[in-house]
């Protein structure tokens, strides 16, 4: 069970996406990234949180999908640099704001506890934005 976690407040995540913006990626991947025209992709958690994430879909069908999960006090566009490389490979790119990070709802970070079943819709998620033959790579760093 899940006894303890640390609080996170929307000036803490702000801070959070900008330095996922300016400290985790430079002028270039931040162009390559938005080139790509990200969709917006929303879910909702079993304890009823709206998260967020950003998908990028390869111009052609393919069966393959990269989930990125950022790290501690951090946002999705931290993992733009691994994105580009993915897609480069073939890959569809699910980048989400983990649960009280970035865009996400929440203001209770569970140290990977409590996000552990939102990656399993993450995961679902996929499959319903690509196909049922996905293959499925999940790809984290730090917290993530």
């Amino acid at each position: 069970s899940f006894l303890v976690g640390i609080k996170n407040t929307e000036k803490a995540k702000n801070r959070a996406i900008e330095r996922s913006e300016n400290e985790d990626n430079d002028a270039l991947n931040l162009a390559w990234f938005n080139q790509q025209h990200p969709e917006t992709v929303q879910m909702l958690s079993e304890d009823g949180l709206q998260l967020k994430a950003s998908f990028i879909r390869q111009p052609q069908p393919t069966k393959h999908t990269v989930i990125m999960a950022h790290g501690y006090h951090h946002a999705r566009r931290q993992m733009i640099p691994y994105a580009k490389i993915f897609y480069e490979l073939g890959y569809n790119v699910l980048m989400p704001d983990a649960r009280s990070h970035g865009e996400s709802e929440g203001n209770l970070i569970g140290f990977g506890w409590l996000d552990r079943r939102d990656y399993v819709r993450w995961v679902q998620r996929a499959v319903m934005l690509t196909n049922a033959d996905e293959k499925i790579v999940l790809m984290g760093i730090s917290m993530g």
